[in-house]
């Protein structure tokens, strides 16, 4: 059983950093967690446990990249393939059939969300399935809060709804197409089963998986985003092929009246990313996106965002780790080195997230945490403005507070020569100390 969960989890991308989370819960992991005695289980020593899962993870991820393993042996498969094909399906045609509901609004937004969420749902063979705000935005090619509002509006208007709520590290669970039922054994109810050939389920999944994954690829892009062409021009050009389309056919799939889509497709003609002929609009041979977007300057827009996603996911880990340690007790809190500090230690757990920077008053320093993991200097903090005994008095009567201070009109820098002073100085005489004033500033107060 144990390598029966291990090698699965390393065909599907795991780090050993992720199952070593979960080796304390995990029912397919009871094995390293004990061992058997005599018929009863043992529990073993966390450094045990530790070994056993490191060697065994080790002799699994060598036997998934030795291309050793043999899958499609799971014959309920093709069944399970089949059923969630049809349900997405079934979801894909109902909003093809509302396509008004997409171009209006945040309805271009919407549709990538959902197309998004179908992707997954195929993925993973299942209709209820877990999808975090970050992960859908880069998906769609839109903003993490385009994304999270999308999402309550496709919940609003019943084409999802929530299962779970967002918990710790645990994003919020997502059910598509709630009022539509997937039949896991349609035929077993029929007197005569109807004849499919093997594979027949797995090849309409992987079609429709096709077909959604590339139509979301071609909408997410640094041209499709705002202040260039937008989301809904990205969109109409996802909709068109290669081949031909009318407008008939543009206004039908995008939802769009005969002018509108005219006026989209015409910014796109503009943009040269599509082609104009006597029989309608296709795509050009060669992607000329990259172009266009290096022309209208927004190349690079996506990528950067997903950096920036990248650097909170770490930062939201970070502070669970930091969380997690917190209501770990005293006598089992590990040791964790601060940040920067080598750790010189076998390698036989995940490694430990280092001390969470604090402020002064013992808060999370989320601004030096993020510098630690960008690698960049925290930039420094305004000095406060000084006040004379003048200003204090007016703070303390009037509560304002001072905000700047600036040179009146007129004075300068450099100090006046003083008649008196060059008198002492011809003269010999000992110049007495004289604090400089003639200095003219002003103190602007805010409250």
């Amino acid at each position: 059983m144990l390598w029966r969960v291990l090698t699965g989890a390393a065909a599907a991308h795991w780090h050993y950093s992720d199952v070593a989370r979960v080796l304390d819960t995990a029912p397919g992991l009871e094995h390293a967690r004990t061992r058997n005695e005599d018929g009863r289980r043992i529990a073993r020593r966390p450094d045990e446990r530790a070994r056993v899962l490191r060697r065994q993870w080790d002799r699994a991820v060598a036997y998934i990249a030795s291309g050793r393993r043999i899958v499609g042996r799971d014959e309920t498969f093709d069944a399970r393939a089949d059923a969630i094909a049809a349900h997405v399906l079934a979801v894909q045609s109902r909003a093809d059939a509302a396509p008004g509901r997409w171009n209006r609004g945040g309805g271009p937004a919407d549709r990538r969300v959902l197309d998004a969420l179908s992707i997954l749902a195929l993925q993973a063979l299942s209709a209820d399935l877990e999808a975090d705000t970050r992960r859908l935005a880069l998906m769609a090619g839109i903003g993490r809060e385009t994304a999270r509002t999308a999402l309550l509006r496709l919940a609003e208007d019943d084409w999802i709804i929530r299962t779970n709520e967002a918990e710790g590290r645990s994003a919020a669970h997502w059910k598509i197409g709630p009022h539509v039922v997937i039949h896991s054994n349609p035929v077993d109810a029929r007197s005569q089963v109807a004849h499919r050939p093997p594979g027949s389920g797995a090849a309409a999944r992987n079609a429709l998986l096709l077909e959604l994954t590339n139509r979301l690829d071609d909408a997410a892009h640094d041209l499709f985003t705002l202040g260039a062409l937008g989301l809904h021009a990205g969109n109409v050009y996802a909709r068109c092929t290669h081949d031909p389309l009318s407008l008939g056919e543009l206004a039908q799939l995008t939802g769009s009246d005969a002018a509108h889509t005219v006026q989209t497709l015409t910014r796109l003609i503009e943009a040269d990313v599509l082609l104009l002929s006597r029989d309608g609009w296709r795509k050009p041979a060669a992607d000329r996106r990259d172009a266009a977007a290096d022309a209208r300057g927004v190349t690079g827009r996506l990528a950067a965002r997903a950096e920036r996603y990248a650097v909170e996911r770490e930062l939201w880990a970070w502070w669970c780790a930091e969380l997690d340690w917190m209501n770990t007790p005293r006598a089992e809190r590990p040791k964790r080195p601060a940040p920067g500090q080598l750790v010189l230690v076998p390698d036989l757990g995940p490694a430990p997230h280092p001390i969470h920077p604090r402020t002064a008053n013992g808060r999370a320093d989320y601004r030096a945490a993020r510098c630690i993991i960008t690698g960049t200097t925290p930039p420094a903090r305004p000095r406060p403005v000084p006040v004379s005994d003048a200003e204090r008095l007016i703070m303390d009567i009037l509560g304002a507070k001072p905000i700047a201070t600036m040179p009146l009109p007129g004075s300068h820098d450099e100090t006046q020569p003083d008649s008196l002073e060059g008198k002492a100085q011809r003269s010999g005489a000992r110049q007495p100390y004289r604090e400089r004033t003639d200095r003219n500033t002003t103190v602007r107060f805010v409250g």
